[in-house]
């Protein structure tokens, strides 16, 4: 089976867009909560990168979760993988 990339580029444009009133962290539970990725500040996120990130801000202390949320994010999923990595717990 081979998906052509316009397919696969024309799958992720139908993605319904998140209300945006919301947080990035807020987006990105909603997005373990729906099992559906989405868009997030231009970035394309799925449903394991999503829980990764969800994983990592909850074992973390209060003013790191701060620190955490407030990263764009792009950054915040490299940092949720590399910590996820680093451990082992998570990957």
């Amino acid at each position: 089976m081979s998906v052509h990339r316009s397919d696969l580029a024309r799958a992720v444009r139908s993605v319904p867009k998140m209300a945006s009133d919301l947080t990035t962290l807020e987006k990105v539970r909603v997005i373990v909560k729906e099992c559906q990725a989405n868009r997030i500040g231009g970035v394309y996120v799925d449903m394991f990168t999503a829980q990764i990130i969800v994983q990592i801000h909850d074992a973390l202390n209060e003013a790191n979760q701060a620190k955490f949320a407030s990263l764009p994010m792009r950054k915040m999923a490299f940092v949720a993988l590399k910590l996820a990595n680093q451990h082992g717990k998570f990957v």
